[in-house]
């Protein structure tokens, strides 16, 4: 029989349900613990909270502006035509987001008489020890300095247009203040050629503080020489020797030689992820 426990507030009953849910692999609820952090520190509205049990289903719902989440496991038809019900997709406007564990999206959408295209289709991986071997770089890899900041934003702008093209709507004063705060921060590294700065990569910290890299970026001209590699198992090593014993990304499920590349370093598949969005 089908339990739904509602929620008015995402307080440490909601959390720790949740948190049981990915005991074996927080990672997999990184964007889900963003969205809770976003209502309860952020100020964010949320209009739905619900966690789904049956037998050994269970499934988590969590609807904010802008998206709706949607984290489970072991679902049948049954549970899906209630999360169909409860959503009532008709209801939400051009653009907005659902998002969660890949396969429980696309199925929720089966059947459904709306149009939704694949917005972001996510691998999760994770690393748990990387040999200490010497890398060959061609270029210097380092942290940059106040100095940087300048060109640092404009490169930073571009990996941005780069991957959400027509969405990117942010201002290169914004991303001076984003350089700003990861240099202080130790949380950005670059690879130069001579004194041009050609790529960086960026470190970020998951809801249990485990290091995780967050954008790599390398200039389009400077590309497949290798470059990419170096500074991404630079900044691995350098995160996994100062911070712990794992490290985590996040990548795209189409980009076949960036994966390519990031599972020859040591990183393994853990997680598949889902983000669609309703066109109308």
């Amino acid at each position: 029989m089908c339990k739904i426990e509602e929620f008015d507030f995402l307080d440490a009953n909601f959390i720790g349900q949740v948190s049981d849910f990915a005991k074996a692999e927080p990672f997999q609820l990184f964007y889900l613990y963003n969205a809770i952090n976003m209502v309860n520190h952020e100020g964010m509205d949320f209009y739905d909270a619900f966690i789904l049990t049956n037998s050994n289903c269970k499934i988590i719902g969590l609807c904010i502006d802008g998206g709706y989440y949607f984290y489970g496991q072991n679902w049948t038809e049954t549970e899906l035509e209630i999360i169909r019900r409860r959503a009532n997709f008709n209801t939400f406007p051009n653009g907005f987001h659902f998002v969660g564990t890949n396969s429980l999206i696309n199925d929720i959408f089966k059947g459904v008489e709306i149009k939704t295209v694949d917005f972001k289709d996510r691998y999760f991986y994770k690393i748990d020890s990387i040999t200490v071997t010497s890398y060959t770089s061609p270029h210097i890899i380092t942290e940059p300095n106040e100095s940087d900041i300048e060109e640092l934003a404009i490169i930073t702008q571009e990996s941005h247009k780069e991957e959400y093209k027509e969405l990117s709507q942010r201002t290169l004063d914004e991303f001076v203040f984003q350089v700003r705060e990861l240099i202080s921060n130790s949380d950005i590294f670059i690879s130069r050629n001579n004194k041009e700065i050609i790529g960086f990569c960026t470190a970020m910290y998951t809801k249990s503080d485990s290091p995780m890299i967050g954008t790599l970026f390398i200039k389009e001209e400077y590309r497949n020489k290798g470059i990419g590699k170096a500074l991404l198992r630079f900044v691995t090593k350098k995160l996994m020797m100062e911070k712990a014993n794992s490290c985590y990304l996040v990548t795209e499920r189409n980009n076949v030689s960036a994966n390519k590349v990031i599972e020859s370093i040591g990183f393994i598949k853990i997680y598949e992820h889902m983000d669609k969005i309703i066109i109308k």
